[in-house]
C-alpha cells in the first residue's frame, strides 16, 4: 500500500469515527488497544508464532506461517495430548493420549486452529504392526 493510500484510507477512518456513538467508540478503542500491545510485543522480540495474542491476530488476517495441520499437531505435541489422526477443513479427529482430558484438549486445539469447527476423538485402538505376513 502507497503512503497516498494509506493517507486516504487515515481520512477515510477519521471520518467513519465521527459518526460512532459512545459504544462504538468504546470497541474501536478496545481493539486498537489489542493491536498496540501486538506493536509492542513485536518490537520487544516476541515470537511470531508463540505469543497467543501474535497469533490470534496473525491467524484472523489470514497471516500465520505454519498450517492448520502443524499448528494442531504442535499444540497436542506439547500438551502430550494425543495424535492428530485426520484433519478435513472443519474436523480435527484426535486419539488422545491416556490421562488426558478431552476438554482441555478441545480447548487448546479450537485456541490454535479457530478455522476448525470441533475436534471429534477417535476411540478405536491404534494398529500396531507385529510382524509381517507372508
Amino acid at each position: 500500500m502507497e503512503d497516498s493510500e494509506v493517507r486516504e484510507r487515515v481520512a477515510r477512518v477519521e471520518g467513519l469515527l465521527e459518526g460512532l456513538d459512545e459504544r462504538g467508540l468504546a470497541a474501536v478503542a478496545a481493539v486498537v488497544e489489542l493491536y498496540g500491545e501486538a506493536l509492542r510485543r513485536i518490537v520487544g522480540g516476541a515470537s511470531l508464532t508463540k505469543d497467543e495474542l501474535l497469533t490470534h491476530l496473525l491467524l484472523l488476517h489470514g497471516l500465520h506461517p505454519a498450517g492448520v495441520r502443524e499448528r494442531v499437531a504442535q499444540v497436542l505435541e506439547e500438551l502430550h495430548g494425543g495424535e492428530l489422526v485426520e484433519l478435513t477443513d472443519s474436523v480435527a479427529r484426535v486419539r488422545l493420549a491416556s490421562g488426558c482430558r478431552r476438554s482441555a484438549v478441545e480447548e487448546a486445539v479450537l485456541r490454535v486452529a479457530p478455522e476448525l469447527e470441533r475436534l471429534e476423538l477417535v476411540t478405536e485402538p491404534k494398529l500396531v504392526q507385529i510382524g509381517s505376513l507372508r
